[in-house]
């Protein structure tokens, strides 16, 4: 049995609104909680250790990410910019994003927009931590990150994104009293779309 597919069925029905100031940031998320009560059901223990690492905050930034490449101001062909965002890892702590864009042209889905990402790791604060472990510190670099945005200019949103990144190093944990340090490695390649309307 797949495990992904009986966390889809979960879910399956379930709605999150977001509201987007003109700034491109991410001001109010509804529909949080009957999205976790969908998702854990009446199991405490897991619900606590998934709102964790699933916070409203988590899912406001994720969404962000959506509208955080778009430059706030009229660029041509060639132009750069910078943005910076927060990326939360619930109970493992968070990343700061440093991107660099630029705008590559027209294409016939819209406007290109390439990438390069430079994040620094910082362990989650006071208070952060999940279930029986807290991570007490972290060394975590991320390489190769990069992306391709494409960017509707007349619906003024994103129609498709793909984003990929390699992450490693170590992170120690103070589980119930004893320190555990593993060494971590993850490859994340992500492609996104965004529909007018619910794919058939």
């Amino acid at each position: 049995p797949n495990p992904l597919s009986a966390l889809e069925d979960k879910i399956k029905g379930a709605k999150l609104t977001i509201t987007v100031g003109s700034n491109g940031k991410v001001s109010d998320l509804k529909g949080y909680d009957e999205f976790m009560a969908k998702l854990v059901g009446e199991d405490e223990m897991a619900g606590a250790m998934i709102k964790a690492s699933m916070s409203k905050e988590t899912l406001m930034r994720g969404a962000e990410e959506a509208f955080a490449t778009i430059p706030g101001k009229s660029v041509s062909k060639g132009d750069k910019w910078k943005t910076e965002t927060s990326v939360p890892l619930g109970p493992l702590g968070k990343f700061k994003s440093t991107g660099d864009y630029t705008f590559e042209g027209t294409t016939d889905e819209g406007v290109k927009i390439v990438g390069k990402n430079s994040l620094t790791y910082s362990p989650p604060g006071a208070g952060d931590a999940a279930g029986p472990f807290k991570v007490t510190k972290g060394d975590l670099k991320a390489e190769n990150a990069t992306s391709e945005i494409i960017f509707d200019a007349k619906k003024g949103r994103v129609v498709r994104s793909t984003n990929s990144m390699k992450m490693k190093g170590s992170i120690t944990m103070d589980a119930m009293g004893n320190e555990i340090t593993m060494e971590m490695e993850q490859e994340t390649n992500t492609k996104t779309r965004i529909l007018d309307k619910l794919p058939e």
